[in-house]
């Protein structure tokens, strides 16, 4: 009889649950938590300049992609960037058509506001969110890389023989690079 009393001690001890200081203990450390990193989730400064940066290097890929495959040799496979803020800063290609008789409108300088959303910026996007953003050329401020068949970059003032920088900067600041052979990545 004594077994069986025993069993059913320790069954009935190991469904206590929490104590009153530990339950205590834990509400405090999600407050604190909740207090100090839930700003960081609700407020997007900060991480707006990296998801520009991502869509941008997606776009500079994909541009540089269509001008590989395609070999025709009136085309320009072209990312204009317009950096003055009183004309509202915006990035994307020329055309997102590359039928024939459309090669005017792939060697143009002005983003084609047609285009697919992941290609280019909303009008005002980077200055409803605070952003500048510019292009460079080695040290020479650039209007657009273009991307020849080989997928190496050209800038409207050379071919980014010393690289090509792209920089987003708001609450941080971040860059992307192109190589002259045409590695584009964050830096």
């Amino acid at each position: 009889m004594g077994k069986i009393y025993l069993k059913h001690y320790a069954s009935r001890q190991a469904q206590q649950g929490f104590s009153l200081v530990e339950l205590v203990v834990v509400i405090v450390l999600l407050a604190t938590l909740s207090i100090t990193v839930a700003p960081k989730f609700l407020d997007s400064q900060g991480f707006s300049e990296y998801s520009l940066q991502k869509r941008m290097i997606t776009a500079l890929r994909n541009i540089q992609l269509k001008a590989m495959h395609d070999t025709r040799a009136d085309f320009c496979h072209r990312m204009v960037f317009v950096t003055n803020a009183s004309l509202g800063a915006e990035f994307g290609p020329s055309t997102d058509s590359y039928l024939n008789g459309e090669q005017a409108t792939s060697c143009g300088t002005s983003v084609d506001l047609q285009s697919s959303d992941y290609l280019r910026s909303e009008t005002n996007e980077l200055f409803d969110l605070g952003i500048g953003f510019s292009a460079f050329d080695n040290v020479t401020i650039t209007n657009f890389i273009e991307f020849d068949s080989l997928g190496r970059p050209i800038s409207s003032v050379e071919r980014c023989s010393q690289g090509c920088v792209i920089n987003f900067i708001g609450e941080s600041t971040v860059s992307i690079c192109i190589e002259s052979e045409g590695y584009i990545y964050a830096c």
